[in-house]
């Protein structure tokens, strides 16, 4: 899909996915529920949705009868989920998600063949972009393989509206304590979110050097 990315966000172009469709039913038939699926990876970390992929879900998908949500981690473990409406008999219509096993059939050796790769990383370099920034802040802290201090320059990638949501510093510290992890310790923000603390990533999630905010 054609999208706008960030270490932390993802911003779908659904309009792009709306003539997707219509091409793809046209080309091959394939119609629109046929396609309802949302798949990422999560390099490292947890298999679980993100507080990013749940507004993903909610943003995105959400005016969709269903969707699933299908997520891969670099270890190689799966999450998915089933995201469905359904309308009761006295006319109120609610949102519902059910856990989806996932199967993974190797029978056929060429089910992914090398020139599907090729077409693969050609569309990820033509419609994936990183997203632009509105405002930065900047990190300091030890380097765990040499034990000295050190600093990153800022790099802006997230938007402002994104900043300092409880949601955020709760997410990270239940994730931290669900895994005994050390929320101060910059290896734990890379074991639950997939990659090294970026500009202000420790502090976007509220852990400072005195401790948490109010």
């Amino acid at each position: 899909m054609k999208q706008k990315v960030s270490p932390a966000s993802v911003d779908l172009d659904m309009d792009w996915w709306a003539d997707k469709q219509v091409e793809l039913f046209e080309k091959h038939g394939i119609q629109p529920w046929q396609s309802s699926a949302w798949v990422h990876t999560h390099p490292a970390g947890v298999d679980r949705p993100s507080s990013t992929d749940e507004s993903t879900m909610q943003d995105s998908f959400g005016n969709w009868a269903f969707a699933i949500m299908l997520i891969l981690t670099k270890e190689g473990h799966f999450y998915a989920r089933l995201d469905f409406d359904h309308e009761f008999s006295w006319g109120e219509k609610a949102r519902f998600n059910i856990a989806c096993d996932v199967r993974v059939d190797w029978s056929n050796p060429e089910a992914v063949t090398e020139e599907d790769l090729k077409q693969w990383a050609t569309e990820f370099k033509h419609l994936v972009s990183e997203s632009s920034a509105d405002i930065f802040v900047s990190f300091k802290g030890l380097d765990p393989a040499e034990g000295k201090s050190f600093s990153i320059e800022p790099k802006p990638w997230f938007k402002e509206e994104d900043l300092f949501e409880g949601k955020e510093e709760d997410e990270y510290v239940d994730l931290c304590d669900k895994h005994d992890l050390d929320p101060y310790d910059p290896a734990s923000y890379e074991a639950i979110y997939g990659y090294w603390p970026g500009p202000g990533d420790l502090e976007l999630v509220g852990v400072t050097d005195t401790g948490f905010w109010d």
